[in-house]
């Protein structure tokens, strides 16, 4: 048994345990309080939502529903995420020129600080050609929809789907 053998090791350290022990029995037990997560149940008894709204993709190739649960989770997640970020450069691109304008004032160049400058035909091109890769598909035609999805009282809300690819410059 450990304690025995901690015991013959460590009288002090024996005791060390043995007072904490005795001291988080009485914490949990006397007052009432958790003192680690450990002996919480309650930390684990519920499920948690994500309050949302947060994207879900839908992909359409080559005139088909692709199904991305067909895809291994680290290679499907990779294709929502470089897709998303790639459509989010435009707002968070914005939202740096907004926050760096007032520090550099009229000597700011915007070309200097935006990042992710790659024009929209150099993107579609690239990402066809990998998500072809990845599918084992020749990519003829790709539309991709987002839906925005939130719980609401324990059940998924999703919203009407919105074309988001090919994007319309």
């Amino acid at each position: 048994m450990f304690l025995v053998k901690l015991y013959r090791y460590s009288k002090g350290l024996f005791f060390t345990l043995i007072a904490l022990l005795l001291f988080f029995l009485y914490i949990n037990f006397k007052w009432g309080v958790v003192a680690t997560p450990i002996y919480q149940y309650g930390m684990f008894s519920n499920a948690w939502y994500k309050a949302g709204p947060y994207p879900a993709y839908t992909v359409e190739l080559n005139r088909h529903t692709y199904p991305l649960s067909n895809l291994p989770f680290p290679v499907r997640d990779q294709c929502v995420v470089i897709f998303s970020r790639y459509l989010d450069l435009k707002a968070n691109n914005q939202w740096v020129i907004k926050a760096l304008s007032p520090l550099y004032g009229t000597s700011f160049n915007k070309d200097d600080v935006i990042a992710g400058r790659v024009p929209f035909e150099v993107f579609s091109k690239w990402f066809e050609q990998w998500l072809g890769k990845i599918t084992g598909e020749q990519v003829n035609s790709l539309i991709i929809y987002r839906s925005m999805v939130s719980w609401k009282d324990g059940v998924h809300v999703i919203s009407s789907p919105e074309k988001v690819y090919p994007i319309v410059q």
